[in-house]
Protein backbone atom coordinates (compact mmCIF):
# COMPACT_ATOMS: atom_id res chain seq x y z
CA UNK A 1 0.00 0.00 0.00
CA UNK A 2 2.87 2.24 0.75
CA UNK A 3 4.54 1.57 -2.13
CA UNK A 4 1.62 2.68 -4.01
CA UNK A 5 0.72 5.44 -2.13
CA UNK A 6 4.28 6.66 -3.34
CA UNK A 7 3.95 5.99 -6.80
CA UNK A 8 0.99 8.31 -7.09
CA UNK A 9 2.85 10.96 -5.44
CA UNK A 10 5.58 10.55 -8.17
CA UNK A 11 3.01 10.32 -10.72
CA UNK A 12 1.24 13.39 -9.58
CA UNK A 13 4.24 15.90 -8.51
CA UNK A 14 7.08 16.82 -10.67
CA UNK A 15 10.35 15.39 -11.12
CA UNK A 16 12.15 17.46 -8.27
CA UNK A 17 9.73 16.35 -5.26
CA UNK A 18 9.42 12.53 -6.53
CA UNK A 19 12.97 12.86 -5.88
CA UNK A 20 13.05 14.65 -2.40
CA UNK A 21 9.88 12.46 -1.66
CA UNK A 22 11.97 9.28 -2.70
CA UNK A 23 15.42 10.41 -0.62
CA UNK A 24 12.93 11.17 2.28
CA UNK A 25 11.60 7.29 1.98
CA UNK A 26 15.18 5.62 1.78
CA UNK A 27 16.38 7.31 4.95
CA UNK A 28 13.45 6.58 6.30
CA UNK A 29 13.61 2.83 5.51
CA UNK A 30 16.97 2.79 6.62
CA UNK A 31 16.46 4.46 9.90
CA UNK A 32 12.82 2.11 10.88
CA UNK A 33 14.31 -1.22 9.41
CA UNK A 34 17.60 -3.35 8.36
CA UNK A 35 15.32 -4.53 5.60
CA UNK A 36 14.54 -1.52 4.54
CA UNK A 37 17.86 -1.90 1.56
CA UNK A 38 15.27 -4.35 0.09
CA UNK A 39 12.39 -1.75 -0.11
CA UNK A 40 14.76 0.45 -1.75
CA UNK A 41 15.97 -1.59 -4.43
CA UNK A 42 12.52 -2.80 -4.85
CA UNK A 43 11.67 0.69 -5.47
CA UNK A 44 14.44 1.44 -7.84
CA UNK A 45 13.53 -1.56 -10.11
CA UNK A 46 10.35 0.48 -9.92
CA UNK A 47 11.55 3.28 -11.05
CA UNK A 48 11.56 4.74 -14.82
CA UNK A 49 15.37 4.88 -16.53
CA UNK A 50 15.67 8.81 -16.41
CA UNK A 51 15.43 8.58 -12.68
CA UNK A 52 17.65 5.65 -12.56
CA UNK A 53 20.16 7.19 -14.71
CA UNK A 54 20.21 10.07 -11.92
CA UNK A 55 21.12 8.45 -9.73
CA UNK A 56 23.60 6.46 -11.32
CA UNK A 57 25.13 9.78 -11.95
CA UNK A 58 24.81 11.43 -8.61
CA UNK A 59 26.93 8.22 -6.99
CA UNK A 60 29.37 8.20 -9.55
CA UNK A 61 29.78 12.04 -8.63
CA UNK A 62 29.70 11.35 -4.67
CA UNK A 63 32.09 8.99 -5.50
CA UNK A 64 34.53 11.07 -7.60
CA UNK A 65 34.33 13.22 -5.08
CA UNK A 66 35.48 11.15 -1.87
CA UNK A 67 38.30 9.70 -3.95
CA UNK A 68 39.34 13.11 -4.86
CA UNK A 69 38.96 14.14 -0.76
CA UNK A 70 41.36 10.88 -0.53
CA UNK A 71 43.98 11.79 -2.61
CA UNK A 72 44.20 15.05 -1.63
CA UNK A 73 44.59 14.11 1.93
CA UNK A 74 47.24 12.05 0.89
CA UNK A 75 48.97 14.67 -0.86
CA UNK A 76 48.98 16.60 1.77
CA UNK A 77 50.57 14.82 4.26
CA UNK A 78 53.38 14.07 1.41
CA UNK A 79 54.25 17.92 0.35
CA UNK A 80 53.82 19.57 3.65
CA UNK A 81 56.28 18.13 6.21
CA UNK A 82 55.66 18.14 9.49
CA UNK A 83 56.78 21.52 11.23
CA UNK A 84 58.00 19.74 15.00
CA UNK A 85 60.46 17.81 12.26
CA UNK A 86 61.61 21.27 9.99
CA UNK A 87 62.47 22.96 13.60
CA UNK A 88 64.43 20.09 15.14
CA UNK A 89 66.10 19.34 12.13
CA UNK A 90 66.92 23.25 11.39
CA UNK A 91 68.17 23.19 14.67
CA UNK A 92 70.96 20.35 14.39
CA UNK A 93 72.17 21.91 11.40
CA UNK A 94 72.26 25.53 13.13
CA UNK A 95 74.13 23.30 16.39
CA UNK A 96 76.46 21.44 13.39
CA UNK A 97 76.63 24.99 11.55
CA UNK A 98 77.64 26.45 14.55
CA UNK A 99 80.17 23.84 16.06
CA UNK A 100 82.06 24.52 12.38
CA UNK A 101 81.88 27.90 12.72
CA UNK A 102 83.49 27.87 15.97
CA UNK A 103 86.16 24.99 15.33
CA UNK A 104 87.12 27.27 12.71
CA UNK A 105 87.34 30.69 14.95
CA UNK A 106 89.30 28.33 17.33
CA UNK A 107 91.93 27.26 14.75
CA UNK A 108 92.44 30.68 13.99
CA UNK A 109 92.38 31.78 17.47
CA UNK A 110 94.68 29.41 18.19
CA UNK A 111 96.83 30.54 14.71
CA UNK A 112 96.54 33.88 15.58
CA UNK A 113 98.29 33.25 19.88
CA UNK A 114 101.91 32.19 19.79
CA UNK A 115 101.71 28.34 20.03
CA UNK A 116 104.55 28.17 22.46
CA UNK A 117 106.44 28.91 25.09
CA UNK A 118 109.51 30.64 25.56
CA UNK A 119 110.84 27.58 27.09
CA UNK A 120 109.38 25.19 24.35
CA UNK A 121 110.49 27.26 21.64
CA UNK A 122 114.20 28.00 23.19
CA UNK A 123 114.53 24.40 23.87
CA UNK A 124 113.47 23.75 19.56
CA UNK A 125 115.94 26.58 18.21
CA UNK A 126 118.87 24.55 20.57
CA UNK A 127 117.63 21.22 19.01
CA UNK A 128 117.27 22.54 15.79
CA UNK A 129 120.97 23.65 15.55
CA UNK A 130 122.92 23.56 18.75
CA UNK A 131 125.47 25.75 17.41
CA UNK A 132 128.18 26.15 15.00
CA UNK A 133 131.91 25.49 15.89
CA UNK A 134 134.57 27.00 13.63
CA UNK A 135 137.80 25.41 13.84
CA UNK A 136 140.98 26.70 12.47
CA UNK A 137 144.59 29.56 12.63
CA UNK A 138 144.90 32.88 12.52
CA UNK A 139 142.04 33.57 9.94
CA UNK A 140 139.81 32.19 12.15
CA UNK A 141 140.63 33.88 15.13
CA UNK A 142 140.79 37.01 13.45
CA UNK A 143 144.44 37.65 13.87
CA UNK A 144 144.87 41.75 12.63
CA UNK A 145 141.39 42.83 12.31
CA UNK A 146 141.44 46.29 13.11
CA UNK A 147 138.33 46.39 15.26
CA UNK A 148 138.67 42.65 16.96
CA UNK A 149 135.99 41.16 14.59
CA UNK A 150 136.43 37.59 13.55
CA UNK A 151 134.08 35.38 10.66
CA UNK A 152 132.71 33.63 13.28
CA UNK A 153 131.18 36.72 15.09
CA UNK A 154 129.68 37.72 11.39
CA UNK A 155 128.23 33.85 11.36
CA UNK A 156 126.93 34.30 14.39
CA UNK A 157 125.34 37.85 13.80
CA UNK A 158 123.85 36.95 10.59
CA UNK A 159 122.28 33.69 12.17
CA UNK A 160 120.40 35.84 14.70
CA UNK A 161 119.44 38.23 12.56
CA UNK A 162 117.94 35.71 9.61
CA UNK A 163 116.27 33.33 11.68
CA UNK A 164 116.01 34.28 15.15
CA UNK A 165 114.91 37.72 15.11
CA UNK A 166 111.72 36.82 12.99
CA UNK A 167 111.01 34.44 16.02
CA UNK A 168 111.15 36.61 18.67
CA UNK A 169 109.45 39.53 16.79
CA UNK A 170 106.40 36.59 16.16
CA UNK A 171 106.19 35.78 19.40
CA UNK A 172 107.40 38.67 21.98
CA UNK A 173 110.03 36.64 23.41
CA UNK A 174 112.70 39.20 22.69
CA UNK A 175 114.77 37.02 25.34
CA UNK A 176 115.34 33.88 22.79
CA UNK A 177 118.91 32.62 22.86
CA UNK A 178 120.20 32.40 18.85
CA UNK A 179 122.67 29.42 18.34
CA UNK A 180 126.40 30.60 19.45
CA UNK A 181 129.36 30.46 17.03
CA UNK A 182 132.74 29.28 18.65
CA UNK A 183 135.42 30.49 17.78
CA UNK A 184 138.04 27.73 18.03
CA UNK A 185 140.75 29.31 15.99
CA UNK A 186 144.46 29.32 17.22
CA UNK A 187 147.47 31.22 14.91
CA UNK A 188 150.34 29.63 13.48
CA UNK A 189 148.69 25.91 13.81
CA UNK A 190 149.16 23.25 11.15
CA UNK A 191 146.91 20.96 10.24
CA UNK A 192 147.48 18.47 12.48
CA UNK A 193 147.56 20.57 15.84
CA UNK A 194 144.02 21.72 14.84
CA UNK A 195 142.82 18.10 14.28
CA UNK A 196 144.81 17.37 17.64
CA UNK A 197 142.31 19.93 19.10
CA UNK A 198 138.90 18.81 17.43
CA UNK A 199 140.69 15.16 18.76
CA UNK A 200 139.84 13.32 15.61
CA UNK A 201 143.91 12.92 14.73
CA UNK A 202 145.22 12.65 18.33
CA UNK A 203 148.19 14.23 19.99
CA UNK A 204 150.39 11.65 21.56
CA UNK A 205 153.36 11.60 24.09
CA UNK A 206 156.42 11.39 21.66
CA UNK A 207 158.64 10.07 25.28
CA UNK A 208 157.66 8.19 28.32
CA UNK A 209 156.72 10.72 31.26
CA UNK A 210 155.92 10.28 34.66
CA UNK A 211 152.53 11.90 36.39
CA UNK A 212 153.18 12.59 39.94
CA UNK A 213 150.85 12.15 42.93
CA UNK A 214 150.00 15.90 43.70
CA UNK A 215 149.33 18.31 40.89
CA UNK A 216 152.37 19.51 39.89
CA UNK A 217 153.61 20.03 36.30
CA UNK A 218 155.35 17.90 34.23
CA UNK A 219 157.12 18.43 31.17
CA UNK A 220 155.86 16.46 28.13
CA UNK A 221 156.38 16.18 24.50
CA UNK A 222 153.67 16.32 22.34
CA UNK A 223 153.59 14.87 18.78
CA UNK A 224 150.64 14.09 16.72
CA UNK A 225 149.15 10.23 16.26
CA UNK A 226 149.84 10.37 12.25
CA UNK A 227 153.37 10.83 12.96
CA UNK A 228 154.44 14.10 13.45
CA UNK A 229 157.69 15.39 16.00
CA UNK A 230 157.81 18.22 18.09
CA UNK A 231 157.87 20.28 16.22
CA UNK A 232 153.84 19.87 15.62
CA UNK A 233 153.65 22.83 18.72
CA UNK A 234 150.13 23.22 19.37
CA UNK A 235 148.56 26.28 21.24
CA UNK A 236 151.54 28.50 19.38
CA UNK A 237 149.27 31.73 20.18
CA UNK A 238 147.60 31.73 22.56
CA UNK A 239 145.97 34.51 24.50
CA UNK A 240 144.09 33.98 27.81
CA UNK A 241 142.14 37.09 26.88
CA UNK A 242 140.96 38.81 23.69
CA UNK A 243 138.89 42.01 22.87
CA UNK A 244 135.61 41.02 20.66
CA UNK A 245 133.98 42.76 18.18
CA UNK A 246 131.53 43.76 20.68
CA UNK A 247 134.05 45.93 22.64
CA UNK A 248 134.06 43.42 25.37
CA UNK A 249 136.66 41.68 26.92
CA UNK A 250 136.14 37.50 26.52
CA UNK A 251 137.82 35.03 28.28
CA UNK A 252 139.21 32.79 24.73
CA UNK A 253 138.91 28.91 24.74
CA UNK A 254 140.95 26.64 22.65
CA UNK A 255 138.24 23.38 22.63
CA UNK A 256 141.28 21.41 23.95
CA UNK A 257 141.94 21.18 27.77
CA UNK A 258 140.99 19.21 30.37
CA UNK A 259 142.62 16.05 28.26
CA UNK A 260 142.68 12.90 29.41
CA UNK A 261 146.35 10.58 29.01
CA UNK A 262 145.89 7.06 30.80
CA UNK A 263 142.77 7.61 32.85
CA UNK A 264 144.23 10.89 34.17
CA UNK A 265 142.75 14.45 33.81
CA UNK A 266 144.10 17.26 33.50
CA UNK A 267 145.64 20.11 31.00
CA UNK A 268 148.34 20.92 28.58
CA UNK A 269 150.18 24.11 29.42
CA UNK A 270 152.30 25.62 27.30
CA UNK A 271 155.49 27.88 28.13
CA UNK A 272 157.74 29.77 26.20
CA UNK A 273 161.57 29.13 26.74
CA UNK A 274 163.47 32.21 25.75
CA UNK A 275 166.56 31.04 25.89
CA UNK A 276 165.51 27.84 23.98
CA UNK A 277 163.28 30.46 21.32
CA UNK A 278 160.71 27.72 21.69
CA UNK A 279 158.16 26.59 23.51
CA UNK A 280 157.64 23.98 25.78
CA UNK A 281 154.93 21.52 27.15
CA UNK A 282 153.40 20.86 30.61
CA UNK A 283 150.98 18.50 32.32
CA UNK A 284 148.95 18.92 34.71
CA UNK A 285 146.43 16.67 36.64
CA UNK A 286 143.27 18.02 38.17
CA UNK A 287 143.32 16.23 40.90
CA UNK A 288 146.03 14.59 43.21
CA UNK A 289 146.26 10.76 43.06
CA UNK A 290 148.32 7.62 42.76
CA UNK A 291 151.83 8.53 40.90
CA UNK A 292 151.52 6.90 36.57
CA UNK A 293 153.84 6.20 34.67
CA UNK A 294 152.74 7.39 30.59
CA UNK A 295 154.50 5.28 27.75
CA UNK A 296 155.50 7.25 24.45
CA UNK A 297 153.21 6.94 21.77
CA UNK A 298 149.90 7.70 24.46
CA UNK A 299 146.86 9.65 23.55
CA UNK A 300 146.25 12.95 25.13
CA UNK A 301 142.02 12.63 24.76
CA UNK A 302 141.21 16.55 23.46
CA UNK A 303 137.62 17.42 25.52
CA UNK A 304 136.46 18.28 22.36
CA UNK A 305 136.47 14.58 20.94
CA UNK A 306 132.59 13.48 19.93
CA UNK A 307 131.49 16.70 21.57
CA UNK A 308 130.42 18.64 18.77
CA UNK A 309 129.23 16.43 16.19
CA UNK A 310 125.54 17.74 16.33
CA UNK A 311 127.05 20.94 15.49
CA UNK A 312 127.75 22.50 12.05
CA UNK A 313 131.76 21.86 12.11
CA UNK A 314 133.22 24.78 9.77
CA UNK A 315 136.86 23.38 9.65
CA UNK A 316 139.64 26.30 8.00
CA UNK A 317 143.03 25.02 7.49
CA UNK A 318 146.36 24.86 5.68
CA UNK A 319 147.97 27.93 5.91
CA UNK A 320 150.71 27.06 7.93
CA UNK A 321 151.07 23.94 6.74
CA UNK A 322 150.93 20.18 8.33
CA UNK A 323 150.33 18.15 4.99
CA UNK A 324 152.25 16.71 2.25
CA UNK A 325 151.76 17.72 -1.15
CA UNK A 326 151.10 14.69 -2.90
CA UNK A 327 148.21 15.25 -5.10
CA UNK A 328 145.99 15.62 -2.42
CA UNK A 329 145.68 12.42 -0.49
CA UNK A 330 147.14 13.29 2.96
CA UNK A 331 145.15 16.78 3.16
CA UNK A 332 142.09 14.84 2.05
CA UNK A 333 142.44 12.61 4.76
CA UNK A 334 142.94 15.37 7.22
CA UNK A 335 139.74 16.90 6.17
CA UNK A 336 138.03 13.06 6.66
CA UNK A 337 139.26 12.91 9.84
CA UNK A 338 137.95 16.74 10.80
CA UNK A 339 134.21 15.60 9.13
CA UNK A 340 134.22 12.66 11.08
CA UNK A 341 131.05 11.46 12.62
CA UNK A 342 130.11 14.99 12.11
CA UNK A 343 126.65 15.42 10.63
CA UNK A 344 126.96 18.91 8.91
CA UNK A 345 130.46 20.46 7.98
CA UNK A 346 131.86 22.36 5.50
CA UNK A 347 135.93 22.38 4.96
CA UNK A 348 137.39 25.29 3.17
CA UNK A 349 141.05 24.74 2.34
CA UNK A 350 143.65 27.23 1.18
CA UNK A 351 144.22 27.45 -2.95
CA UNK A 352 147.99 28.99 -3.50
CA UNK A 353 149.48 29.85 -6.81
CA UNK A 354 152.43 27.56 -6.41
CA UNK A 355 150.13 24.24 -6.67
CA UNK A 356 148.22 25.16 -9.73
CA UNK A 357 148.38 23.06 -12.90
CA UNK A 358 147.70 23.80 -16.53
CA UNK A 359 145.05 21.96 -16.89
CA UNK A 360 141.58 23.13 -18.23
CA UNK A 361 140.17 22.88 -14.79
CA UNK A 362 143.28 25.31 -13.31
CA UNK A 363 142.26 23.84 -9.76
CA UNK A 364 144.89 23.48 -7.53
CA UNK A 365 145.74 20.01 -7.43
CA UNK A 366 145.85 19.53 -3.65
CA UNK A 367 142.15 20.74 -3.59
CA UNK A 368 140.96 18.24 -6.47
CA UNK A 369 140.57 14.91 -4.36
CA UNK A 370 139.17 17.47 -1.85
CA UNK A 371 136.67 18.40 -4.71
CA UNK A 372 135.92 14.82 -5.69
CA UNK A 373 135.34 13.36 -1.96
CA UNK A 374 133.21 16.21 0.02
CA UNK A 375 131.77 17.78 -3.26
CA UNK A 376 129.84 20.75 -2.29
CA UNK A 377 131.02 20.74 1.42
CA UNK A 378 134.33 21.73 0.36
CA UNK A 379 135.53 25.28 -1.35
CA UNK A 380 138.93 26.99 -1.03
CA UNK A 381 139.04 30.25 0.44
CA UNK A 382 139.90 31.72 -3.02
CA UNK A 383 136.68 30.52 -4.59
CA UNK A 384 134.56 31.02 -1.34
CA UNK A 385 135.74 35.06 -1.89
CA UNK A 386 136.18 35.52 -5.19
CA UNK A 387 134.32 32.65 -6.98
CA UNK A 388 137.19 30.45 -8.53
CA UNK A 389 139.81 28.61 -7.00
CA UNK A 390 142.47 30.46 -9.57
CA UNK A 391 141.09 34.14 -8.94
CA UNK A 392 143.10 35.95 -6.50
CA UNK A 393 141.51 37.39 -3.52
CA UNK A 394 140.40 41.36 -3.80
CA UNK A 395 143.26 42.85 -2.38
CA UNK A 396 140.42 45.51 -0.47
CA UNK A 397 139.89 42.21 1.50
CA UNK A 398 143.45 41.71 2.65
CA UNK A 399 145.96 43.24 4.93
CA UNK A 400 149.22 44.24 4.24
CA UNK A 401 151.10 41.21 4.69
CA UNK A 402 148.73 39.27 1.93
CA UNK A 403 147.40 36.28 4.00
CA UNK A 404 145.09 37.60 6.72
CA UNK A 405 142.49 40.12 6.23
CA UNK A 406 141.03 43.56 7.02
CA UNK A 407 137.88 43.92 9.01
CA UNK A 408 136.02 43.98 6.04
CA UNK A 409 137.55 41.02 4.78
CA UNK A 410 136.90 38.76 7.66
CA UNK A 411 133.41 39.93 7.76
CA UNK A 412 132.87 38.83 3.99
CA UNK A 413 134.25 35.66 4.82
CA UNK A 414 131.67 35.21 7.35
CA UNK A 415 128.78 36.46 5.20
CA UNK A 416 130.20 33.48 2.60
CA UNK A 417 130.53 30.82 5.17
CA UNK A 418 126.70 31.86 5.80
CA UNK A 419 125.63 31.15 2.32
CA UNK A 420 127.40 28.15 1.83
CA UNK A 421 125.96 26.63 4.77
CA UNK A 422 122.33 28.21 4.17
CA UNK A 423 122.83 26.14 0.20
CA UNK A 424 123.49 22.61 2.39
CA UNK A 425 119.99 23.48 3.93
CA UNK A 426 122.12 23.39 7.57
CA UNK A 427 119.50 25.85 8.60
CA UNK A 428 116.36 24.38 7.44
CA UNK A 429 115.36 23.23 11.12
CA UNK A 430 115.38 27.31 12.02
CA UNK A 431 113.46 28.07 9.18
CA UNK A 432 110.94 25.30 10.12
CA UNK A 433 110.25 26.61 13.51
CA UNK A 434 109.83 30.08 11.85
CA UNK A 435 106.86 28.79 9.31
CA UNK A 436 105.03 27.20 11.90
CA UNK A 437 104.51 30.39 13.95
CA UNK A 438 101.57 32.86 12.67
Amino acid sequence: MLLGDLSFIFKENDKSTKMNLYTDRIIISASICPSSGNIIKEDFLMMNSKTKTAIKVLLCITVGLVAVLIVLCAYEEKIIPDTANIVEAEEKRSEDSAGVLGSRVENIAVAKAPSYSQKELQNMIDEALPGVVCWGDSITYGYLSENGASYPDTLEAMIDSEFIEPIRHKTGFKELRAPKVLNYGVSAENTLAILGRIGSIPYVALADFTIPADTSEVPVIIGSYEGGSEDLRPLLDVEPHRVAASGKEVLYEYALNPVTVNGITGEIRRRYDYEADRSRYYFARSMAGETVTVSAGTEFVSASKGKYQKYINVVLMGANGGYSFDGGENLKNQFKAAANGCEKYLLIGMGKEETYTASAELDPVYAKACYNTFGNRFITIQKLLSGSDTTHIPQTLLNSDGLHYTALGYSEIGKRVFEQLDALDYFDGLKAISAKLP
